[in-house]
């Protein structure tokens, strides 16, 4: 009976240390370099592919990395959340998220827009373009998938997860009351 929730702890402790490589590699390189040489010496081979192609993602969109781990949050919504990257391509600010696992699923797009407007209002910055990039895992082959939301996407996403989340919230609600006879 447990075998479900280890198989979903062993994919969820999988996709982190991509993440965490990531964030230290990143921080040191800007748009358009390699990872160095040393880099991917030290890199468990395991994840060169997955750091290889989140570099390719950064120099194919032109995309000069600002931030990684950003922590964003909402007193107002009462969300908080990890942006991956936050960068710059043609002087406007764009945000991405990494994912490993099989495919990009529409959630992700309401995540991104929940980020950008978290981000904006923390901040003043405005996200024009967000990213989801899902990275080849160990053993697969091919490159990296990419799926964008421009502001009218950002817009209507965003409007999608202020509405999931009250629905979300009001699952939570017993609006009952005892009826007596």
């Amino acid at each position: 009976s447990k075998a479900p929730d280890e198989a979903r702890d062993a994919r969820a402790d999988a996709g982190t240390e991509p993440h965490r490589i990531l964030q230290e590699i990143l921080t040191g390189v800007k748009s358009g370099e390699a990872v160095s040489d040393y880099a991917l010496a030290v890199l468990p081979k395991e994840h060169h592919a997955a750091v290889a192609e989140a570099v390719c993602f950064l120099r194919d969109f032109n995309i000069t990395v600002c931030d990684t781990e950003r922590i964003v949050w909402s007193y107002e919504y009462k969300v908080a959340g990890t942006i991956d990257g936050v960068g710059v391509c043609h002087n406007n600010f764009v945000i991405w998220d990494w994912k490993t696992g099989a495919a990009i699923y529409w959630e992700t797009a309401l995540q991104l827009a929940a980020y950008a407007h978290l981000l904006t209002e923390l901040t003043g910055v405005v996200v024009t373009e967000a990213y989801a990039v899902r990275l080849p895992r160990a053993g697969d082959s091919g490159g990296y998938e990419v799926k964008r939301l421009t502001s009218a996407g950002l817009a209507e996403a965003w409007a999608a997860y202020k509405s999931s989340l009250s629905l979300h919230r009001a699952n939570k609600v017993d609006y009952w009351e005892e009826a007596d006879a």
